[in-house]
């Protein structure tokens, strides 16, 4: 999993020695990306989202992006800051990618098991 750079950050929250140099390397990223966010995260602010997108659209990468009004961890079940239906929203859309990607959508015509059968 890509961590992202905690220099998106305010100043003070940066952590010495980390060595996150994410936003420097996002020309490596190869495979798709699903960006998940809770508008209210206090983690991860809005100017750091911006700059995050901004590299993401600049290294030309394919994703998508998603902002929900949630806190932080509103995906977790195990917290205050769950919230049920965005989680299930989020999951649907992490599912959809999974399909999509590890299953049959992204093979070249013919090489899924029965060539000879047409896609539906």
């Amino acid at each position: 999993m890509q961590r992202f750079s905690r220099s998106c950050l305010p100043k003070e929250r940066v952590e010495k020695g980390t060595n996150d140099d994410s936003l420097d390397r996002m020309r490596e990223i190869t495979g798709e990306l699903l960006m998940i966010w809770g508008r209210q995260d206090p983690h991860v602010p809005g100017e750091g989202r911006v700059r995050i997108y901004s590299a993401m659209a600049e290294a030309r990468l394919n994703f998508a992006w998603h902002a929900f009004n949630g806190q932080h961890a509103f995906l977790r079940d195990g917290g205050p800051r769950y919230d049920p239906g965005l989680a299930l929203t989020c999951y649907g859309l992490a599912i959809e990618l999974f399909q999509r990607k590890l299953g049959e959508g992204d093979r070249p015509a013919g090489a899924a098991a029965g060539a000879g059968e047409s896609r539906h």
